[in-house]
């Protein structure tokens, strides 16, 4: 694919730019002259090369027709607003548009601006030329390799809200318990049976009942319950001992 530029352009522009008294140039914002493509292309592929070069050069999409795009390039406190029109056969750059640019009127009524605006659109133009020169198969390339980069970037996205979600139900989680600094558990002890163990014996004569504890093999005969079960946990001291007789 080949492309030529009107002939008339250079000196057109050339013709309309002014030299203001402190240096700064001046170019009319009328004049748009068409670039002619010398071998007819799709619609499709011209406007595919329109915007590789718009991302080439930093401009961002405005708003797009069929067969024109609104594009703005912004560099800080200076912003410059075209139309891009296109076609099979040619393509043209209009201004539409600026901020930051200083302005002056012209000797024919119209608004000059500051000549930076004319550069930036000359490096726009020559860009799409370049870009209809590029082969459909390298463009094709291009084309995959920024839809891997952009899966890439969706990838890390979908990585890190992930992480984020994990953090942040980890904060939802109510604190684990811990010892306070400082405190002491005392432990309470069991009562501990005698040594030697305990032996019940019920035995009942004339309606009487005997409880008998046995420890390390002592026998010895409670009057109660309650002194049996003082001697389970403290010792023998309510009951009394029978020597007479034997635990085994």
């Amino acid at each position: 694919m080949t492309f030529r530029a009107s002939h008339f352009l250079a000196p057109a522009l050339l013709a309309l730019s002014v030299v203001a008294c402190g240096g700064t140039a001046f170019t009319s914002t009328k004049t748009a002259e068409p670039v002619l493509i010398a071998r007819a292309e799709s619609p499709a592929e011209v406007r595919a090369a329109v915007i590789r070069a718009m991302e080439a050069r930093r401009f961002s999409a405005l708003g797009e027709e069929p067969g024109k795009i609104a594009a703005r390039l912004d560099k800080g406190e200076i912003t410059l607003d075209v139309d891009i029109e296109y076609s099979g056969t040619q393509y043209v750059v209009k201004y539409v548009k600026s901020t930051g640019l200083q302005t002056k009127p012209g000797p024919g009524g119209e608004v000059l601006v500051d000549d930076h605006w004319s550069g930036w659109v000359r490096g726009l133009r020559a860009r799409i030329g370049e870009e209809l020169l590029v082969p459909k198969k390298e463009a094709a390339e291009t084309a995959k390799r920024e839809r891997e980069y952009q899966l890439l970037i969706e990838q890390h996205k979908t990585a890190q809200a992930q992480a984020n979600a994990q953090a942040a139900q980890a904060a939802s989680q109510p604190p684990q318990t811990q010892p306070v600094q400082g405190q002491v558990v005392i432990p309470i002890p069991l009562p501990q049976l005698p040594a030697g163990g305990v032996n019940l014996n019920h035995s009942t004569t004339h309606g009487s009942q005997t409880i008998t504890c046995c420890i390390n093999g002592a026998f010895y005969a409670c009057p109660s319950q309650e002194a049996y079960k003082k001697c389970m946990s403290l010792g023998p001291h309510e009951c009394t001992r029978d020597t007479s007789k034997s635990c085994k």
